[in-house]
């Protein structure tokens, strides 16, 4: 049993030391600031340190005021209006600025340091150690469980189970880019999980469980405090043990310590949204400035959202590449979005870690366990179907979820170990999970790592150079420039066509020409997320064929890391840019096609595209 002990405790530093490294090598990195900085910038301290700054100055909205053109827009809300003025992300109402992320963090961690020390606490850090304490407590409870119900686990499931706790949960992949959005939900995760340990302990001890029961409710009430929906969390003692609840001895002592920690933490968080926005069921959303929706016109909840929110959190599988780190968290397309749909990228708890396929072996277990594991999947899937019916699927929202569904899968491993087939299988399945969620946090959301430590990518990446090689030679990725073979067809002025198309959907950039009139075009980059550039004018004949070529930086290895955007037009430069480039798969390229939206070119091409393919490549029909 102390090998055991010794093992976990093992596994949960390596897991704390990658959370670290990851989050140092981050856009941010991890300092100690002594001024905020400027929003939208790496020197930025982040929003939960100017939150601590409003309260510490005797104030619930922040000290940075709205500028007056913002205030005198006709709709300050309307993304295109409010541009240049706003505060990424904040609320607006009544002339101040406000924060809709609860104030728990603030008031537990960043106002406590600030007061103390007068520097700032780095959110980096701050979501590292939260989401270390969400796994922490996550193996703690599994921990308990196998120590109370499943004594002849094997130790080697018991670290894998412990590992996959850790590095399938979506958390590498966040922390590799950490905002507000999450800190806050690492917070809320971590003493998500802390609760579901108490939560356990009472179940397993019944001796005494009034105080667990009351530590785990105030725990609940603090996760409310960071993210309101964690308030599903409530309703786990009714699947967990319905004993606890039962008209036996001692049951008003178990009701009011379940309750009123939870009570009062609602109390409170009311009180301060009613002080804020005069509702206190209103805590900011809905004046939210986003950068892509009028949020007062955004319909917080649509029954449409759920099938294909669904679909995006359990189902959407990862892309594969042929080089380093080998996948790649992709965003999904759907046919017939429900209104104002835009996912993000998200990889289905399936595919991020496919130990909770283990699940489908839940109705084996009996007893106590079976309790714990029910609990756990109906609050996971709980929470995934009320966030599909808020937002579409992001991976960022994983965290809602993952944890229960993991520590589910990974109880219905250690109860069903004994069985030889399904301890190998559940391996395998853990080792997936492991490569997987480690794969991913080498690129997070915007491929920090390589972009801003560019030798320490390359370095990790040559490692798996005899792989990357294999990985070409059989599944026969081709980098480089693109040359096709296209004419022209007269199109209205302004219309955009694609050339070529990389990456994702919110993370693409496109290759497009542009008609200016019936005789002439420009060639253009739009790379999401920033202003197109364009050539000069090209004059152009209708219908006669033009050898062109497209060079760009997400045709290219990651590792290369090209900032080159390069058009030649019969063999004459037409454009020649620096660019910063998203990360695109050899599979997520398209040519004479636009499979991601943007607003720089439609659907297809206008013309013909004759003949495509890579430089030093193989030509023919274009895909």
């Amino acid at each position: 049993m102390r090998r055991n002990s010794a093992a976990v405790r093992a596994v949960l530093a390596a897991i704390l030391a990658f959370y670290l490294w990851t989050v140092s090598t981050s856009w941010r990195g991890i300092t100690f600031p002594r001024d905020a900085g400027v929003p939208g910038t790496r020197e930025f301290a982040g929003y939960h340190n100017l939150l601590a700054d409003a309260f510490l100055a005797g104030q619930l909205h922040l000290l940075i005021e709205p500028r007056p053109e913002l205030l005198a827009l006709p709709d300050p809300y309307d993304p295109r209006q409010n541009a240049p003025y706003r505060l990424p992300d904040a609320s607006l109402y009544r002339g101040r600025y406000y924060l809709y992320w609860g104030p728990a963090p603030v008031l537990l961690v960043f106002l406590p340091f600030r007061a103390l020390t007068g520097l700032f606490f780095p959110e980096g850090l701050a979501a590292a150690l939260f989401c270390f304490g969400g796994a922490a407590f996550s193996a703690a409870a599994l921990r308990l469980l196998q120590l109370r119900l499943c004594p002849a686990a094997s130790r080697w499931t018991i670290m894998g189970a412990t590992a996959s706790l850790g590095l399938a949960s979506t958390a590498p992949f966040l922390l590799r880019r950490v905002t507000v959005y999450e800190t806050s939900l690492g917070f809320a995760y971590g003493l998500a999980m802390a609760a579901v340990y108490c939560l356990v302990r009472a179940v397993l001890d019944p001796s005494a469980p009034a105080r667990w029961l009351l530590v785990a409710s105030l725990l609940t009430g603090l996760a409310v405090g960071a993210r309101p929906p964690f308030l599903l969390l409530a309703a786990l003692p009714l699947f967990f043990s319905p004993g606890l609840l039962a008209p036996t001895r001692g049951r008003a002592l178990r009701l009011a310590c379940l309750s009123a920690p939870l009570a009062l933490c609602l109390g409170l968080h009311g009180l301060y949204n009613s002080l804020r926005f005069d509702s206190p069921t209103e805590f900011g959303l809905r004046y939210q400035l986003a950068y892509e929706r009028n949020m007062p016109a955004y319909s917080m909840f649509d029954a449409a959202r759920i099938a294909p929110g669904l679909f995006g959190y359990l189902l959407q599988p990862p892309a594969a590449e042929a080089e380093f780190p080998f996948i790649q968290v992709a965003t999904p397309i759907f046919r017939r979005p429900p209104a104002d749909y835009d996912p993000g990228p998200v990889v289905g708890a399936l595919a991020a870690a496919p130990l909770t396929g283990m699940l489908l072996l839940a109705p084996a277990i009996s007893g106590p366990l079976r309790r714990i594991v029910c609990g756990l999947t109906a609050l996971g899937l709980a929470e995934a179907t009320f966030i599909s019916a808020v937002f579409a699927p992001h991976i960022l929202y994983q965290l809602y979820y993952m944890g229960p569904l993991l520590l589910a899968a990974a109880s219905t491993w250690i109860g069903l170990g004994e069985r030889t087939l399904i301890r190998k299988a559940g391996g395998c399945l853990a080792i997936c999970g492991l490569c997987i969620g480690a794969g991913a946090s080498f690129t997070g959301v915007d491929g920090s790592l390589r972009r801003f430590h560019p030798d320490a990518y390359r370095r990790i990446a040559s490692v798996f150079t005899p792989i990357e090689w294999l990985a070409v030679k059989f599944s026969g990725a081709e980098y480089g420039p693109v040359r096709l073979r296209a004419q022209f067809d007269p199109a209205p002025a302004g219309t955009g066509a694609p050339l070529v198309v990389t990456g994702n959907a919110g993370e693409g950039d496109f290759a497009f020409v542009r008609y200016l009139d019936h005789h002439t075009i420009v060639f253009g980059l739009d790379h999401w997320g920033a202003p197109s550039q364009l050539s000069r004018p090209v004059p152009i004949r209708w219908g006669e064929p033009y050898e062109i070529e497209v060079d760009m930086g997400s045709l290219h290895r990651a590792r290369e890391s090209r900032n080159l955007f390069l058009v030649k037009l019969n063999g004459a430069e037409v454009i020649r840019t620096q660019s910063e480039f998203h990360r695109s798969a050899p599979g997520q390229v398209t040519i004479g096609r636009n499979v991601i939206g943007g607003g720089s070119c439609g659907p297809a091409f206008t013309g013909r595209i004759l003949e495509a393919g890579r430089a030093g490549g193989t030509s023919g029909p274009p895909p």
